[in-house]
């Protein structure tokens, strides 16, 4: 159990991961059932959507700046131009449905729009469940383990924390969904490296009405 604890790079990308693989499938399912149903989008979806585009963005761009380069030396086998190559298709979706995201704002019985940001959802993930596949295929928590020191891992954590903040923005949106797209566990382990202040206050009591609607696509 000591050992499961210990701090490691990939379960910080495996939480991640699974704050997309789930923002993914509620959004996807949320705009598939709108249309079905002809209704208009709601502002908490568009909110949820939109942010799940840029954390997607931000964390590849991390992938890409970051993790990839330093895993390089470490996982040769790991294919790193065909994940790259997924990356630059998953962006091409991402700003699309941030355009088309603007449209439904401006005009939200614009069906037209809607039903585009379902179809590019709908891609990204095709792309998304075999991709994060193959990553955490070869860099999982007990290859890591072995080849990077403890220290090492904290550091990276708090590095990729750190550029996690900067890239994805705004933060009022962007914590909430991380924190709540995980269950109450992974939540706490996503914040850990986060300020106190950030998760204790600012973000429950300051941020409270920013983020608000979006709450019925979160867990509990």
């Amino acid at each position: 159990m000591k050992d499961q604890e210990q701090p490691n790079v990939a379960r910080d990308l495996l939480r991640i991961h699974a704050v997309i693989t789930r923002a993914l499938e509620v959004a996807g399912r949320n705009c598939h059932d709108i249309l079905s149903n002809n209704q208009k989008a709601p502002d908490g979806l568009l909110d949820y959507i939109q942010t799940c585009a840029t954390v997607l963005k931000a964390h590849h761009e991390l992938e890409d700046e970051l993790a990839f380069p330093y895993f390089r030396d470490l996982l040769k086998e790991m294919p790193f131009e065909k994940l790259q190559a997924d990356h630059k298709q998953i962006h091409e979706q991402v700003e699309k449905i941030m355009g088309w995201i603007g449209e439904q704002r401006t005009n939200r019985s614009d069906r037209g729009s809607l039903e585009s940001i379902t179809g590019a959802l709908d891609k990204i993930a095709g792309i998304w469940s075999p991709h994060i596949r193959i990553e955490e295929t070869h860099a999982s928590v007990e290859r890591l383990g072995q080849l990077i020191p403890v220290e090492e891992h904290k550091k990276i954590t708090v590095q990729y924390s750190q550029h996690g903040m900067k890239h994805a923005q705004p933060g009022y949106l962007v914590v909430p969904f991380l924190l709540y797209n995980l269950d109450p566990e992974s939540r706490k382990k996503m914040a850990k490296p986060m300020p106190g202040i950030l998760t204790g206050f600012i973000m429950p009591v300051l941020w409270k009405r920013k983020w608000a609607a979006m709450k019925p696509y979160f867990l509990p």
